[in-house]
């Protein structure tokens, strides 16, 4: 944090505003502000299954994380996920 806080300072001191922008999100990366994301799996690559069977998907990803998934009682929404 501190060499990305020197780099912003000279960066902007010498008028380098791409640098002094890219200093900023590296701060943000590793203060935990901001978190980089990435979409994993190609368009409609789940639209082919039903919902039951994309939450089977969901339990079998999160469970392999080795994550605790905890559901709900009571679903708000049954059948199709698209519908409000």
């Amino acid at each position: 944090m501190d060499q990305a806080e020197a780099i912003l300072a000279r960066a902007m001191h010498s008028h380098q505003y791409g640098a002094a922008v890219s200093a900023l999100k590296e701060k943000s990366i590793l203060s935990g502000k901001r978190v980089e994301r990435s979409e994993v799996g190609g368009p409609g690559q789940f639209d082919h299954l039903s919902d039951e069977e994309l939450r089977a998907e969901i339990v079998r990803e999160v469970r392999e994380l080795g994550l605790i998934l905890v559901e709900s009682s009571e679903r708000q929404h049954e059948g199709d996920c698209s519908k409000k």
